[in-house]
């Protein structure tokens, strides 16, 4: 079982309480956890945000985790194992599940403080594929499920019989030989100063892709295309028109494919992956989208 979370030290005090911790996971290694909140208001709601690819905690901060402060959410994160601040091998993971446990076992140990309250699941990239696993293993648990440019199907040039064999002769033997090359900083953002930071961020994973994490990436992908149309859950999906990192046809399939009552998809035209690092004024039409959806299902 988890260990509880460890006391945890405030970073940010005003206008919002950011505070940092960890806590053990099931194999023993140690999870970096973010919490956001107000110092003078009780929340409304809770969501917690799963980062993608590479990715940490810490990089939503400044935009996300204070609008939505703002808006009166309690927000909490961690760094996926291999990720960030975590223990664990870099950008390494052999299911996807452990990420979805994980996510689990953070959020149970901070519910029982706020008895009642309303409960919501943002995810980014890859993200996005780990909470649409989240949702499906609780389909009540969640109100709502925000979706970023979700990586929901695999690149066909990347991905096929040939590939995924080579892959697991591969995995068996060095699964942390990086396969395929690393994300282009350019191909994240529209902003240069968006892309200067994520390429010169110390806690970004900046390798190549490695065989593990791709074939692990991979059979969840499966799963979630296997299970579309079961999804019955609230969900909003985003995604940019200029996305090469994460093909929007898989956007476009779950909204169409899902047999939810409550399913919104909204495109972007020319917008890049990361959409919420975007240029200032393209990102505040992203938040807004997202805050509005969240109030509408309070």
């Amino acid at each position: 079982m988890a260990n509880n979370l460890d006391s945890p030290q405030i970073i940010v005090q005003a206008p919002v309480m950011e505070n940092e911790g960890s806590f053990k996971n099931k194999d023993g290694l140690s999870i970096s956890t973010r919490t956001w909140t107000s110092q003078s208001e009780q929340p409304k709601a809770l969501i917690f945000i799963c980062h993608g690819y590479g990715d940490h905690s810490k990089r939503y901060s400044k935009f996300l985790a204070q609008a939505l402060v703002d808006e009166g959410f309690f927000v909490l994160s961690h760094d996926h194992v291999g990720h960030g601040k975590s223990e664990g091998e870099r950008a390494q993971i052999d299911s996807l599940q452990k990420y979805v446990r994980d996510i689990f076992d953070h959020i149970d140990q901070i519910i029982p403080k706020y008895e009642g309250l309303p409960i919501y699941l943002f995810g980014h990239s890859m993200g996005g594929l780990i909470a649409v696993l989240a949702a499906q293993r609780r389909p009540t648990f969640f109100k709502g499920v925000v979706l970023s440019a979700p990586a929901l199907i695999v690149d066909p040039h990347k991905d096929n019989k040939c590939m995924r064999f080579l892959g697991k002769m591969v995995s068996w033997v060095a699964p942390s030989l990086q396969l395929l090359p690393a994300m282009d900083p350019n191909s994240m953002s529209r902003d240069p100063e968006q892309v200067k930071a994520y390429a010169e961020d110390p806690l970004v994973w900046h390798g190549g892709v490695k065989v593990g994490i791709g074939l692990a990436i991979a059979h969840a992908v499966d799963e979630v295309q296997a299970s579309m149309e079961s999804i019955k859950w609230p969900f909003l999906v985003l995604h940019g028109t200029a996305d090469t990192l994460c093909l929007m046809e898989g956007s476009k399939q779950l909204e169409r494919r899902a047999g939810s009552k409550d399913k919104t998809i909204k495109t972007y035209d020319g917008y890049y992956h990361d959409l919420l690092k975007e240029p200032k004024d393209d990102s505040t039409v992203i938040l807004k989208d997202i805050i509005e959806w969240l109030n509408a299902r309070m």
